[in-house]
């Protein structure tokens, strides 16, 4: 499913329960580069699915600091996968 397609879901989600939702878009090669501190002001993450290598390190760190701070998280397919340590 292209992101998009989950950006309009959320927003959709968000209005039919009468909130904002702010979606910030961080590429998982940025939390391999910079670290997950530009994860610390989010209260939920979701990570979506892909293809290939590339950032599959940042998924995992991203996944793993959202169980280590009790963050809400959704993974779909390699997102998902990415939450097994």
């Amino acid at each position: 499913m292209p992101i998009s397609r989950v950006i309009e879901a959320l927003k959709h989600g968000g209005l039919k329960n009468r909130v904002t939702v702010n979606i910030k878009l961080i590429d998982s090669q940025d939390v391999e580069t910079r670290g997950v501190e530009i994860l610390k002001d989010l209260d939920a993450i979701l990570i979506p699915g892909g293809f290939g290598y590339r950032g599959v390190e940042g998924k995992i760190a991203t996944a793993r600091y959202a169980r280590e701070n009790n963050i809400p998280y959704l993974g779909i397919c390699l997102g998902d996968a990415g939450c097994v340590d």
